[in-house]
């Protein structure tokens, strides 16, 4: 395999910075022109494999894809509690308590609800938290939210959501993968949306865009250009749905190349660890950009995100594209990290196979293989 020292230079950018005053983990983002095809666009949000960045540095830097590897974060309930926690599995373990401004994490279902078909922030299989005493103005009973001012503090201008996956695989592969989506959006004191990017976007979306189940996403796409206006739900019919794939098993060749698990892949990457490791990460470069043009005058501004997990029956079509894939395990984490530095536009120039192939391995990416990717 060919080394590239701008890669090897992106990996250790990207590389966490350990502990900081406002975080426990502060998440590297800074990366140079070729590093920059690292991430699959879905709607307006950009999305990282951890464990295919794990394996990467591996193979450039050595020390395994363990611990000590930079791009291996442990999730569980008490390893995030200093976190900012947007959604947690307890499992008889600490529920996390976030500090003012922020509402407490949902919490996932548990017991008989555990194996159900979807979970959302409208309280639908997962407990909301509490939305009195948290020191935020419209603060919604539907959604997480965080006070803008809290956030900037806390957390920064940079967000990084780390999410880990926690299906059954007593079916195979069909039982491991979850559908998701988000939105999110943020109100003035008066409760007005405000348009993040002074040309008409409201409303921001981890979405796959009406694609086809687990084929949606653009190699390094353009976060700013998609506007779903204003979703009240993601949508999905038969052949098409707004709900992204998470988890499952992927191969690849040596050169971390997809290909299909046939017992001649150099690497199989299992997304589906449960608790104790995050597999992905997010960041919407819009919500990044517009948190930073904020100066220290936004008193009453919140942030609020809607989130769902599983396909809901009441939503999809009776053979929707993604029924199959319910909330089966529960005891997902979705928390916030902070982020150094900005995602760079892609190059003009077309990059290496190899890069390309990185860059399209992010939520499952599969469909990077079925896509011809052209050499120099």
């Amino acid at each position: 395999m060919k080394t590239h020292l701008s890669l090897k230079r992106f990996a250790l950018a990207l590389a966490l910075a350990g502990s900081s005053a406002a975080m426990a983990t502060t998440v590297d983002l800074t990366t140079d022109p070729v590093a920059s095809q690292f991430y699959t666009t879905y709607g307006n949000a950009n999305v990282y494999s951890l464990l295919l960045q794990a394996q990467w540095y591996d193979i450039q830097n050595g020390g395994g894809t363990g611990p000590k590897n930079p791009f291996h974060i442990e999730s569980s309930p008490g390893q995030i509690k200093n976190e900012v926690v947007i959604y947690t599995g307890s499992s008889g373990g600490p529920i996390n308590t976030n500090p003012p401004g922020f509402d407490n994490p949902y919490n996932s279902p548990e017991g008989s609800n555990k194996k159900s078909d979807y979970a959302d922030t409208a309280g639908n299989n997962a407990t909301p938290p509490d939305p009195n005493g948290k020191a935020i103005i419209n603060n919604y009973d539907t959604t997480w939210d965080a006070d803008i001012a809290a956030l900037k503090s806390v957390v920064g201008d940079s967000l990084v959501f780390l999410f880990n996956n926690n299906q059954t695989d007593s079916n195979g592969s069909a039982d491991q993968t979850l559908a998701i989506w988000a939105k999110l959006w943020v109100t003035d004191a008066n409760d007005v949306v405000q348009d993040l990017t002074g040309d008409g976007l409201f409303f921001l979306y981890l979405s796959n865009m009406g694609a086809a189940y687990g084929e949606g996403g653009t190699l390094t796409g353009d976060a700013s250009a998609y506007n779903g206006g204003d979703q009240s739900a993601p949508l999905a019919g038969t052949a098409s749905t707004d709900y992204v794939m998470a988890g499952g098993k992927m191969c690849t060749d040596a050169n971390l190349y997809p290909q299909a698990c046939d017992g001649t892949q150099a690497y199989e990457f299992d997304h589906n660890l449960g608790q104790k490791q995050a597999v992905y990460a997010a960041i919407f470069p819009v919500l990044d950009a517009y948190l930073a043009s904020l100066d220290d005058n936004v008193v009453g501004y919140t942030l609020h995100l809607q989130l769902n997990m599983g396909c809901d029956p009441a939503i999809t079509a009776t053979n929707g594209s993604c029924l199959s894939q319910s909330l089966n395990g529960g005891d997902e984490q979705l928390f916030l990290v902070t982020g150094v530095g900005k995602t760079p536009p892609p190059p003009n120039e077309t990059p290496e196979p190899e890069t390309l192939a990185l860059a399209g391995l992010a939520l499952l990416g599969m469909v990077v293989a079925r896509r011809r990717i052209g050499k120099h």
